[in-house]
C-alpha cells in the first residue's frame, strides 16, 4: 500500500526544460521524482492571425423598357458593382420570362450602360435581363431584373 505524499514540488530536474515532480513521501521511504516525458513547455504560442476576410462583391441591375415610334424594341440597363475596380466586363441578355431562348444581348466595360436591341417589337408581357459581371481573377457575379411591357394602345 502506498502512502500519501508529505510534500510535493515542481521543478525542472533533468534538465530538459520540462517540469518534472518532487514527491517527498513518508520520511522512511523518501522522494520520489515523476520525470516529465511531455514536450517542452514555453510561454505560450502566439494566437495564429485571422484570414482576411474577402470582401464580397455584389452587381444590382435597373433597367427600363423603351418605346421607339410606339414599339418596344430597346431595353436599356446599367449595372451598379460594389467593387467597380474588379470587374472586367458586364453581359446582359433579354428574355421572356419562363423561355429559355435569347432575344437580344450585349456586352459593355464597367461603367457604361448596356442596350439591348430587339429585332422586332416586344410583345406585352414580363421580360427578364440576366446580367454577368466577370471580375479581373475570373469569379462572376449575377443579377437579373424583371422588366413589365405594357401595351400603352399608341402607335
Amino acid at each position: 500500500m502506498c502512502a500519501a505524499p508529505s510534500a510535493l514540488a515542481i521543478a525542472n530536474v533533468s534538465g530538459d526544460a520540462r517540469p518534472d515532480v518532487i514527491a517527498a513521501n513518508d520520511p522512511t521511504l523518501g522522494v520520489t521524482v515523476l520525470t516529465n516525458l511531455g514536450p517542452p513547455v514555453g510561454p505560450p504560442a502566439p494566437p495564429a492571425p485571422e484570414a482576411p476576410v474577402a470582401k464580397r462583391r455584389t452587381a444590382s441591375l435597373t433597367c427600363a423598357a423603351k418605346a421607339v415610334k410606339g414599339e418596344v424594341r430597346r431595353v436599356q440597363c446599367s449595372a451598379s458593382l460594389s467593387d467597380r475596380g474588379a470587374a472586367k466586363s458586364l453581359k446582359a441578355t433579354l428574355q421572356r420570362k419562363g423561355k429559355k431562348a435569347v432575344l437580344a444581348s450585349a456586352s459593355a466595360k464597367p461603367g457604361k450602360k448596356l442596350t439591348l436591341n430587339v429585332a422586332k417589337a416586344l410583345a406585352p408581357g414580363q421580360y427578364l435581363v440576366k446580367l454577368t459581371v466577370t471580375n479581373s481573377d475570373g469569379s462572376k457575379l449575377d443579377a437579373q431584373r424583371s422588366v413589365k411591357v405594357v401595351d400603352t394602345g399608341s402607335k
